[in-house]
């Protein structure tokens, strides 16, 4: 497994910077399509989350990013990283609804 405690999530805030650590990570095993679904729940969950600050005043989105890393870490598939990036938006602003239709 890669190592990760090197990771500083407030350093990929932004898709390119997410995309390079999830390829570097995953060994780039995931297909155009799959990186696709992950980019969507990405943007979604920066979306929700744009306003939130951690206790730490990092902003929130560190939080599914550290997750949906480790994910991938772990060698899971594009669904389940994107459910991570998306696991703190139906209580944070978005709606159940919306994500079923997005995802």
């Amino acid at each position: 497994m890669s190592n990760l405690s090197n990771l500083a999530p407030q350093t990929l805030l932004d898709w390119n910077a997410f995309e390079r650590e999830l390829n570097r990570i995953s060994e780039n095993r995931y297909t155009a399509a799959e990186r696709g679904c992950i980019q969507r729940a990405f943007e979604y969950a920066e979306m929700i989350h744009r306003e939130q600050k951690r206790f730490s005043g990092d902003p929130y989105l560190t939080h599914p990013i550290a997750v949906s890393l480790r994910v991938a870490a772990f060698r899971l598939d594009a669904s389940t990283i994107a459910s991570a990036l998306l696991h703190d938006t139906v209580e944070d602003g978005g709606t159940l609804s919306d994500i079923k239709k997005k995802f």
